[in-house]
């Protein structure tokens, strides 16, 4: 600050920002989500990606009370819509969770998407 009680004050204040988008996020959106089985046949969440880019890595993780039930990591995955796979083990009990998903670009760009999802008790209920 600077100045004085009859001339006023002039001064400058810095404040910073949070939850603002990112200039650099990596260019990903979920599409959609679906219950599946894997080949061992346990349940698997099945989520489908809008990619605009190369993405280094994408690591998908199931969270139900702040803990992951189950997680999975993807390397090197082209652009476009791929469907990507989550395992869920059978000591996992069907209920409402959390899946988060984090794509990250060959530079350093980073999203995180999140979507409530509802374990089915067996992958041939439809909700997700």
């Amino acid at each position: 600050m600077s100045g004085g009680a009859s001339a006023g004050y002039a001064g400058t204040v810095t404040l910073g920002l949070t939850g603002l988008p990112e200039e650099d996020a990596a260019e990903a959106r979920l599409l959609g989500t679906a219950w599946t089985r894997d080949r061992r046949g346990r349940r698997a969440l099945r989520a489908r990606l809008q990619l605009e880019e190369r993405m280094g890595g994408i690591r998908m993780r199931l969270m139900r009370e702040g803990r992951t039930i189950a997680s999975e990591r993807f390397a090197r995955v082209h652009r476009g819509t791929p469907a990507l796979g989550l395992a869920v083990g059978s000591d996992v009990a069907a209920g409402p969770a959390l899946l988060v998903v984090t794509a990250r670009d060959s530079g350093s760009g980073e999203r995180t998407i999140r979507r409530r999802v509802r374990v089915p008790r067996d992958a041939r209920e439809r909700s997700a």
